[in-house]
């Protein structure tokens, strides 16, 4: 696989094995403050932000608090175990320090609020592999749209063909390869059922970075020989 010089990964079922805390959230939510779930409800917010899930909420649902309370509400959650246990997927770590000293500019885009990504980060020491660590609403919209990954990319200072993304999601990725950026996919068991989807809109679908690692180390020895 080619190495670009810039590098844009989510985070959630990216670099964090964290989908799990995500999967009964808002239903949770619901439930709490005595509002019945749609059936539904998992597969209208799989594509958005944790603002535009907020609003949908607010709008559609009849959850009398603002969005921003509503986002307070869904962080309290969930906080800890960013801050205290969830772990990093597989060869992340080696996979980030090689990148870093090949002189890739990585950055991180997630739909999770930033803060609670930087969290995670400083436990794991891991943000000093990034130039940024920003959220969809940081970057003006959710990843159905481009302008996110332009705006990240712009803060990296590269164009979409000078850049791989990272992700776990269909949509995510279906949204970076139309815009011209190289896509790696990376499985999650939350993604399983779409698998052979993922497999064809990727440019690189892998199980894990262990695969990406084993490309490398692999083009290393033959340059060595």
């Amino acid at each position: 696989m080619k190495t670009y010089p810039y590098a844009i990964f989510d985070m959630d079922g990216t670099l964090l094995d964290s989908m799990k805390v995500w999967k009964n959230l808002g239903r949770n939510y619901l439930e709490l403050i005595g509002i019945r779930p749609p059936e539904d409800l998992e597969e209208h917010l799989a594509t958005m932000s944790m603002l535009e899930g907020a609003e949908y909420f607010h709008r559609e649902l009849g959850v009398k608090a603002t969005p921003q309370e509503i986002i307070r509400g869904l962080n309290r959650q969930i906080e800890d175990a960013y801050r205290e246990t969830l772990p990093l997927k597989k060869g992340v770590r080696e996979y980030l320090s090689y990148l870093q000293e090949q002189g890739v500019k990585m950055g991180v885009l997630t739909a999770t609020p930033s803060y609670m990504a930087k969290l995670a980060f400083d436990r794991l020491n891991i943000g000093k592999y990034f130039e940024f660590v920003m959220d969809c609403e940081e970057a003006g919209g959710g990843k159905t749209e481009p302008g996110c990954y332009m705006e990240a990319t712009r803060r990296l200072g590269g164009k979409p063909w000078e850049t791989t993304v990272y992700e776990d999601a269909d949509f995510a990725l279906v949204t970076a390869k139309k815009a011209g950026f190289y896509t790696v996919g990376i499985f999650d068991e939350t993604m399983a059922d779409r698998r052979a989807y993922l497999q064809e809109l990727c440019d690189r679908y892998v199980d894990s970075y262990v695969q990406l690692q084993g490309s490398i180390y692999a083009c290393l020895k033959f340059l060595v020989v």
